[in-house]
């Protein structure tokens, strides 16, 4: 088997190692397989997290949800509707 195949058939059998191979001083060929470390959680994510756009995102679904409850109502129409029961 030549290097070259022997190293795709580690890249099929390791598909997220990345596979190197080097010579050592008599000729020899080295091969290295490197993992990169898997996370639980998605780590450009937490760092980039901006929490301003999130908010929005929160607001905008929580007005659907209470447009769609209050029979297409937006939530400012629905909070004076409130006051003025409270009113009475």
């Amino acid at each position: 088997m030549s290097l070259s195949d022997h190293m795709e058939s580690l890249r099929k059998e390791y598909p997220g190692a990345t596979v190197m191979s080097r010579r050592d001083r008599d000729g020899y060929a080295i091969i290295k397989l490197q993992f990169r470390p898997e996370y639980k959680y998605e780590f450009d994510s937490l760092v980039n997290f901006d929490y301003e756009h999130e908010l929005e995102k929160f607001h905008g679904t929580l007005e659907e949800l209470l447009r769609r409850s209050s029979g297409d109502k937006h939530l400012s129409e629905r909070l004076d509707e409130n006051k003025l029961q409270a009113e009475i």
